[in-house]
């Protein structure tokens, strides 16, 4: 457990630590590393960037970890978690300024990856980028808002990438399905995600599979409107 305070340390962790903070308000301004480890949590911490360094808030490479109730606020890249096994809940993103390059959460070759109950939002970047899934990855009851890129990004997505019951709004994009098949939702599995408003268009399919979405909201009772999809 970490006392309240402003620690300015990289931290690395080791297999088996929680570090939690004991009280709001404790922040963190250097990179928190999980490197090959297993069972750790990063809990109740204000990651705070907003420097030119300011790269990786947490990188997380072939971990398996617990990532919960944070507010990450001005990195380029916010959370990232390569060949990583996880839990990423309830934590606030926002503010990610490197206009064109930032993210939120970046899931690169991941499986047994859930990404629930977060808000992303007002980020200049894409909210949620998952590429190369190895499994199942989860991405559930998110509000995702207010972000000049795309809302969710998919690149090689399998049905075993399920994105469901979020609220996807006000970003440039919504979905945009660069390769792959995610599953949106179907007749049996309804998507019961809400997108709407999104700028250019609700969902983008720049690949060579069709992708379904059904059962989702679109912001009006009518149903989807067909010029807001594209591919």
């Amino acid at each position: 457990s970490v006392a309240k305070g402003k620690y300015a340390e990289a931290l690395r962790l080791k297999s088996g630590v929680s570090l939690q903070a004991l009280e709001p308000d404790t922040i963190l301004t250097e990179q928190v590393t999980a490197e090959q480890v297993e069972n750790c949590t990063i809990e109740g911490f204000t990651l705070l960037g907003g420097r030119e360094d300011s790269h990786f808030a947490i990188w997380a490479e072939s971990a398996n970890l617990i990532i919960r109730k944070n507010a990450i606020l001005n990195w380029h890249h916010a959370i990232t978690l390569s060949t990583s096994k996880g839990l990423v809940e309830q934590n606030t993103i926002s503010g990610s300024y490197r206009a064109g390059a930032s993210t939120g959460v970046d899931v690169f070759s991941c499986k047994d990856v859930h990404i629930v109950n977060n808000e992303i939002i007002d980020n200049e970047g894409t909210a949620v980028i998952i590429t190369d899934a190895r499994g199942d990855i989860f991405v559930s009851g998110n509000l995702i808002a207010r972000n000049t890129g795309n809302g969710i990004e998919c690149v090689n997505a399998t049905p075993k990438v399920k994105i469901q019951k979020n609220r996807i709004t006000e970003n440039e994009v919504g979905l945009s399905i660069v390769s792959g098949e995610p599953d949106i939702g179907t007749t049996s599995d309804a998507g019961q995600n809400t997108i709407h408003s999104n700028k250019r268009m609700e969902i983008t399919n720049s690949g060579a599979k069709a992708i379904l979405a059904q059962q989702n909201y679109w912001g009006t009772p009518k149903g989807p409107d067909p010029k807001r999809f594209e591919g």
